[in-house]
């Protein structure tokens, strides 16, 4: 088990430092025109890490009333208001 999740943590860490390492790669910094929401969008299944390690897939939770992701910047000017 221990492995396990050591061999997750590790991935975890080489595929954020490949993506920060890319300076090429779009992240939020980049300006761009703001775009209106879209309701009923079908996407594409994907798979998440909790604070646990354990992995949750889109499509295996069908059945909750709602999907909530939340995301958090520490030192964000936005969201110290």
């Amino acid at each position: 088990m221990k492995t396990t999740s050591m061999a997750m943590l590790l991935g975890s860490v080489a595929m954020i430092a490949g993506c920060a390492a890319n300076d090429r790669a779009p992240n939020a910094l980049t300006s761009a025109a703001p775009t209106a929401a879209t309701a009923s969008a079908r996407v594409d299944n994907f798979l998440l890490v909790d604070q646990n390690l354990e992995a949750h897939e889109l499509y295996r939770l069908g059945d909750a009333p709602a999907i909530v992701l939340v995301t958090q910047q520490n030192g964000d000017a936005v969201m110290q208001r």
